[in-house]
């Protein structure tokens, strides 16, 4: 467990946020950390994809016709 400082504005959002939603800062906070963190890993994955020498790419018309084939 942490604390977590918010600036006077993200405070009154989260506080809004959690009025018209009927839910708790506390979930919406763990809410989206969790969305930001999933995110987050995927672009490093996708980074790492990118920058590693032996991978193969593919236009959206070669997957597209690819699908087609199917």
């Amino acid at each position: 467990m942490f604390t977590v400082r918010l600036s006077q504005a993200m405070e009154s959002e989260l506080e809004q946020a959690a009025k018209i939603t009927r839910r708790s800062k506390g979930f919406l906070v763990k809410e989206a950390l969790n969305r930001y963190l999933g995110e987050v890993k995927d672009l490093y994955l996708a980074m790492e994809r990118l920058s590693n020498p032996n991978s193969s790419y593919h236009s959206t018309d070669e997957v597209k016709k690819q699908l087609n084939e199917l």
